[in-house]
């Protein structure tokens, strides 16, 4: 057992233990992404295998409702950066989300951001944008799941809200 806050993460944990992929999938109309950006990161993260080291999630249960992961991308061999995905509905009148995608230069910098959601994420670089274009559905390898990394403290830092 272990906990994701991303769902297609979830998906992905599940697809990587045996789950048939067709089977992990929300049902239509449950909650619905936004546009093709969110459906398009969603598919690449659910077919990530284990490249991704969560370093610290957050979630808010109230208006906006956001979810953000701070991770490291391991097949990210020179100059690693730390990697965020963002889940956001914006209210409780619509259950459509989005998820969107920033690449910050270290953790640092992406816990910074993190004090202050509202701020634009910084694209990530070409060569990132097109591996996630072209991620296809398929199960991570079948090892145990290690957790996070634990970070030091002095530098986890929530949201000041």
């Amino acid at each position: 057992m272990t906990s994701h806050a991303l769902i297609p993460l979830a998906q992905n944990w599940l697809v990587g233990r045996g789950a048939d992929p067709s089977r992990v999938l929300e049902p239509k109309g449950w909650s619905d992404p936004l546009d093709a950006e969110t459906e398009r990161l969603e598919d690449f993260l659910r077919g990530s295998g284990e490249r991704f080291e969560v370093h610290d999630t957050f979630s808010r249960h109230e208006p906006p409702y956001e979810t953000w992961v701070i991770a490291t991308d391991a097949q990210q061999t020179s100059d690693p950066t730390a990697e965020v995905f963002f889940w956001r509905v914006p209210d409780e009148k619509s259950p459509a989300y989005t998820v969107r995608h920033g690449q910050f230069d270290n953790l640092k910098a992406a816990y910074e951001w993190t004090r202050d959601t509202s701020a634009p994420l910084p694209a990530a670089t070409r060569a990132q944008a097109a591996r996630h274009r072209v991620a296809p559905l398929k199960p991570s390898p079948t090892n145990s799941p290690t957790p996070p990394s634990a970070t030091d403290p002095s530098t986890r830092r929530r949201p000041g809200r």
